[in-house]
Parts: structure tokens; sequence; C-alpha cells
């Protein structure tokens, strides 16, 4: 089960995550013979209850829920993808901040409702990792994942869905340059507490990785830096 913190972050960026965005029954699976998933994570008393992300007075509707894609031949495996290196680390953000959450899961490791999502939804490997920013800082804070899926498919069928929900519930889904011949998807939106989430999204065949970054402005360039160094890291591979 995911701690507090995480589920908090989670909520405030509206279900940013590729396995726990949208709930349902627990399921009996039996767990004999599969470790348990790798999770890190602080405990924190705050609960905050999810909220719908709102189009800001002014802000322009037009968006584009077509999703940015690498072209590749490539169909990646788990374990040639170092999601380790891929992750933003504490090291990348100022000082305010702390990790607040971080998961690692492998299909072949799951139990449980964990297992049950990710093998419904074709997810191989998934690394999510939370940050919360503390005292006088204008972001609050940021999520970053790395998904690898069983096949292209399923990747780009998850990051479509994601993307037209956003546009459904007043976001703004556009295609935004990030280096001089790459794009990604740059969605807004703001929920009605107030806290505005800026993310941008990438997928390369079944691979899929975001970073996104909410605080009470539109951080474009954190969220720009975080994400180029994610897609050099990608490159590395």
């Amino acid at each position: 089960m995911r701690i507090v913190t995480l589920l908090v972050v989670l909520l405030l960026l509206s279900g940013c995550s590729q396995l726990f965005e949208q709930s349902s029954g627990e399921t009996n699976i039996p767990t004999t013979d599969r470790p348990d998933r790798t999770t890190t994570a602080t405990d924190d008393s705050d609960q905050l209850g999810p909220t719908e992300p709102t189009r800001e007075e002014g802000e322009s509707t037009s968006s584009d829920a077509t999703p940015s894609t690498a072209t590749t031949d490539t169909t990646f495996s788990p374990d040639n993808i170092d999601t380790e290196r891929m992750q933003v680390s504490l090291s990348e953000l100022p000082d305010e901040f702390s990790v607040v959450g971080d998961t690692l899961d492998r299909r072949e490791q799951a139990t449980g409702e964990t297992y049950v999502r990710m093998e419904e939804r074709g997810v191989q490997l998934l690394h999510e990792r939370a940050f919360s920013g503390e005292g006088d800082t204008r972001t609050a804070y940021v999520f970053a994942s790395v998904a690898v899926y069983d096949a292209e498919a399923d990747a780009a069928g998850w990051l479509q869905t994601h993307l037209e929900q956003i546009d459904e519930n007043g976001g703004t889904v556009q295609t935004r340059d990030v280096t001089q011949s790459e794009t990604a998807t740059a969605v807004r939106f703001q929920n009605d507490r107030g806290l505005r989430t800026v993310g941008l999204y990438q997928r390369h065949s079944n691979v899929v990785f975001y970073v996104a970054v909410s605080g009470d402005e539109y951080d474009d360039e954190m969220v720009e830096r975080l994400f180029v160094t994610m897609r050099n890291d990608f490159d590395a591979e």
C-alpha cells in the first residue's frame, strides 16, 4: 500500500500516476512467492482530498490531445531501462525540497492490487517519485514517472487517455519544443484549490516518462529543465 504522503501528491496532481489514476475494488490475488514492492516514503498527516482541474480565467482553450512521440522501431526491455538514472533526483531541486514518495514496481515481483493493475494495463516496470517543497518557495510539488509497458499500444493507449482526461476536465494539452529537434506534450491545469500544475510528457515506443510541477504559479522553467535532463538520461541508455 502506498504511504499517505505519496497519495496526497498524486491527488493534488489530479491522478498523474500511470498506475493508480482510477480507483477500483480490492481483488484477492495470492501473494505467495512474490516479493514485496519497493517503497520509500515519509509519513505525513496532511490529508487533502482529490480535486478536479479547472481552466484558469483568460487561459486559452486551444488544445492538442495527440501526444508527442519520438520515432523508433525499438521495443524496450525493462532490464535495459535504468529508471534510477532517469528519475529526478533531490540534487536537481532547490534546497527547500524533500522526497515524500518513491515507488519502484516490477510486475514480476508485484502482489495484490498492484499486480492486478499492472497486468490489466500492460505495465512491466513503473518508477514514480514525488517531492514536496518546504519553506518560502513558489513551487510546492514535483512528480516524475517512468514506465515500461508490454507493447507500444499499451503505452500509447494510457498516454492518449490520460491527456484526453486532462483536456476534458478543463486543462490544456499542447505540443511544445523542448530541444532544437524534439517536442514534448505539455499540459496545464488548475485545481479547485488554486494549485497550478504544468507537465511535460514523451513516449518512445513502449516507454512513457514525464515530469509534473505544481505550485502557486506555472513553473515552465523548472519543468522543462527537469524533463530535458530526464530525456537526456533516457538517450544514455
